[in-house]
């Protein structure tokens, strides 16, 4: 996203949110320059944060003029809506309605995430907002912005890194823009103004839970029992719990599954992952690596290795037995599905 904000064209409110909290962030920094200018007066910019915010103490500010310039600029970071009352609520939906030209007012939700499905308030909250200013999205960014992104950031650093490195790191430290730019800010000083190779970031780059859990299932599909087991005590060395290597690893096979479903039911296979755009957006990988297990399985081991887990899980969260043991069992009853023997 290209965000170019002009003093001359601003809106008297912003509300910015979405999950690619980088990018917001960013944005957040760039309006408030832009507002007030990169040296501005502290008489002129307040910033607050919206735990506890007090509408009537907001209102006095947002209709304070501006101390020997055009413009004051009122930031509320990570504003919740949900937490005001019924009368907070009221005074801020008419305060919006009735900011002054003199002052620009930005809401960024740094932190919170807004669920549509379930908050009817934000949705009526931002629809106000559009109404009189500016609402702007920031979504996590797919994989083909992503590579774009940090070829472009390597380019900054004097450094070089290619679509196959990019998309490497990519699939072994996680989509989290703000991850990704750690890691290569970690591999642009190791290099020194060179090429970041693949062999840099198996080195260096922080291995996701996601792509560590890739590797055990890999390991499981292909009957590779022993490493499968070593690869498991890997993760619950390095701190990674139970409960979430199930939930990524379950992942796996509900991507083979509906894989092989959809294969059943289209007659033309050839835009298989055009046909899950939506869900798949930015991952288009993990469909085509579901795609070609889901061969290595019948309906009845998918089905079979689904229960599994959901056996596991509940055992996870209402047993206390050790959740090593619970997690080596189910490897070991996976590989049994796949050999017939379960």
């Amino acid at each position: 996203m290209n965000l170019d904000f002009k003093k001359e064209n601003l809106s008297k409110i912003y509300l910015l949110y979405g999950e690619e909290k980088h990018l917001l962030i960013d944005a957040t920094k760039s309006l408030v320059d832009t507002v007030m200018g990169k040296n501005f007066s502290d008489f002129n910019f307040h910033e607050l944060y919206g735990e506890k915010i007090d509408i009537d103490y907001l209102a006095d500010l947002i209709w304070t003029l501006p101390v020997m310039s055009d413009k004051r600029c009122i930031l509320i970071n990570d504003l919740s809506i949900e937490s005001l009352n019924k009368s907070d609520l009221n005074k801020l939906n008419e305060l919006i309605l009735d900011i002054p030209e003199s002052t620009v007012f930005i809401i960024s939700l740094k932190t919170i995430n807004i669920n549509f499905k379930k908050s009817l308030i934000w949705k009526s909250f931002i629809n106000k907002v559009k109404k009189v200013g500016s609402v702007i999205e920031f979504n996590k960014l797919d994989e083909r912005d992503l590579i774009k992104k940090l070829s472009l950031e390597a380019k900054y650093k004097n450094c070089k890194l290619n679509e196959e490195n990019a998309k490497y790191l990519i699939r072994t430290s996680g989509s989290d823009l703000t991850i990704l730019l750690n890691e290569l800010e970690k591999l642009s000083v190791f290099k020194m103004n060179g090429e970041i190779t693949k062999a840099d970031i198996d080195k260096l780059a922080v291995k996701s839970l996601e792509a560590s859990v890739f590797v055990l299932a890999k390991l499981i599909i292909n009957k590779d029992m022993v490493k499968a087991h070593i690869q498991l005590n890997k993760l619950i060395e390095n701190k990674q719990e139970p409960i979430a290597i199930l939930s990524v690893l379950s992942l796996t096979y509900i991507d083979i599954f509906r894989a092989k479903l959809a294969i059943k039911n289209l007659k033309d296979t050839s835009n298989l992952v055009n046909s899950f755009s939506l869900d798949y957006k930015g991952r288009e990988f993990k469909l085509k690596n579901a795609i070609r297990d889901s061969y290595k399985f019948s309906y009845s081991q998918l089905a079979k290795s689904l229960n599994i887990f959901m056996e596991t899980d509940i055992k996870l969260k209402s047993l206390q037995v050790d959740k090593k043991i619970l997690m080596q069992v189910l490897i070991t009853k996976l590989f049994l599905i796949m050999e017939g023997e379960l």
